[in-house]
């Protein structure tokens, strides 16, 4: 099963891709030089880790309301997590500290709804069906993150 999903999520024509933060916009490169909450290991070092697990605390809530049950490409293959499990968290701080530029990949398959983890706070996004762009809106929203832009999807653009 774990190959014929991959190959399916690998075979998935993606309409819209785009990128999601706990910023409200693309940090400049000022910005991000000063920023002590851009990172785990620079929140850590400027003793300002309280305010970079607030909004960490956002990005797991936002993933773990998404669905019961999501895709993680974990140890080389697709594997079923519950979103409310120790593990699939540990999947999620693994990537938004990235530790080792570990970074996830979690399918939704109720959405058809791919995310990648990302540098500096941000994470990809890629979207099958444009009718679920205004669940997934909200669901961002609600959890105060932001999306800080939305494309037609390119497969060269993939490669985040």
């Amino acid at each position: 099963m774990n190959n014929c999903l991959s190959s399916n999520i690998e075979e998935i024509k993606w309409s819209k891709m785009g990128y999601i933060s706990v910023f409200d916009h693309w940090l400049d490169e000022v910005e991000a030089d000063e920023c002590k909450i851009l990172c785990y290991s620079i929140a850590k070092d400027s003793d300002v880790l309280d305010e970079y697990l607030d909004s960490e605390k956002k990005f797991i809530n936002f993933y773990t309301s998404l669905s019961d049950q999501a895709y993680c490409f974990y140890k080389d293959s697709w594997q079923l997590f519950n979103t409310n499990s120790e593990k699939f968290e540990r999947i999620l701080k693994r990537s938004l500290r990235e530790e080792r530029l570990d970074f996830f990949d979690i399918y939704y398959p109720n959405y058809s709804l791919r995310f990648k983890g990302g540098h500096d706070r941000t994470d990809a996004f890629f979207i099958e069906d444009i009718r679920f762009l205004s669940d997934l809106s909200k669901a961002v929203e609600i959890n105060g993150l932001f999306i800080l832009s939305i494309q037609d999807y390119s497969e060269d653009l993939d490669r985040v």
